[in-house]
């Protein structure tokens, strides 16, 4: 079942006590953010993004706070481009 606890576990368990640390300033971080300007964005959605994105390998600080916070939303789930396909097959 995603999202379970110990899949978290597990997670967290592939990075060193220093990364988990530099992680979690990340997010406080950017939970701090939406405190300020009133977004709400659950802590755990900010985890998802980080995490995603520090598995397809992004390091950076900032860019990983504005991950957080849905900087690559719109690149994650890019709009189609061209004609719909048909949910109904021509016969």
């Amino acid at each position: 079942m995603p999202g379970c606890a110990w899949e978290v576990v597990v997670e967290l368990s592939a990075y060193s006590p220093e990364e988990i640390k530099e992680f979690e300033g990340i997010l406080s971080s950017a939970l701090a953010e939406t405190l300020v300007t009133g977004i709400h964005i659950p802590i755990s959605v900010m985890a998802l993004r980080l995490f995603s994105a520090v598995r397809g390998g992004e390091r950076d600080p900032e860019r990983l706070k504005k991950i957080a916070l849905g900087a690559d939303v719109v690149q994650e789930f890019p709009l189609r481009r061209g004609p719909r396909a048909s949910r109904h097959p021509a016969a």
